[in-house]
């Protein structure tokens, strides 16, 4: 087996990573590691569960995972990622939706639905007939009417059938 190859700013970083390495307790109960890393005069927290996890989902050694925080973070570069968005870019890619021209809203031409119409009809007919002011407003939907100084106004709904 031999060497790993790690980046000197890596090999930097866990230098002082293991000088700065942090243990706070809080309730006596619980322990929180933080590991602190010195990054071109940044210091840079990063936390070990962060770490446990990318090792333990991506099998990565504790150098890799790091170096992958690092990157995500954007604090190193990547130049796969690098090559990648000037490809995206040169071929005008965007990860936002945007809406060249804006919709115009279709409006639908409904069927005349005979049925309806005839029982509005029958209804306003009915109300005249009984002494009331009755006005159809839609002819297959709403009726208007009075009673004395009250105002009333008939919606006629078709319900679906339902479903089997």
């Amino acid at each position: 087996m031999g060497e790993e190859k790690t980046s000197p700013i890596l090999k930097k970083c866990l230098t002082k990573a293991r000088e700065y390495a942090i243990i706070e307790l809080s309730n006596k109960e619980r322990i929180t590691k933080d590991m602190k890393y010195d990054f071109n005069g940044k210091t840079i927290n990063i936390p070990d569960a962060e770490l446990e996890k990318s090792m333990k989902l991506l099998g990565l050694s504790k150098e890799e995972a790091i170096e992958m925080y690092l990157e995500d973070e954007g604090y190193l570069e990547n130049e796969e990622v690098e090559e990648l968005t000037k490809k995206a870019k040169a071929n005008k890619i965007n990860h936002e939706a945007k809406a060249d021209k804006p919709r115009k809203a279709v409006k639908r031409e409904r069927k005349p639905d005979v049925e309806k119409e005839n029982i509005i009809e029958i209804l306003a007919n009915c109300l005249k007939n009984e002494g009331f002011k009755a006005e159809i407003t839609n002819k297959s939907k709403l009726i208007e009417f009075s009673v004395g100084e009250n105002h009333y106004k008939l919606d006629l709904v078709k319900k679906r059938p339902p479903k089997k």
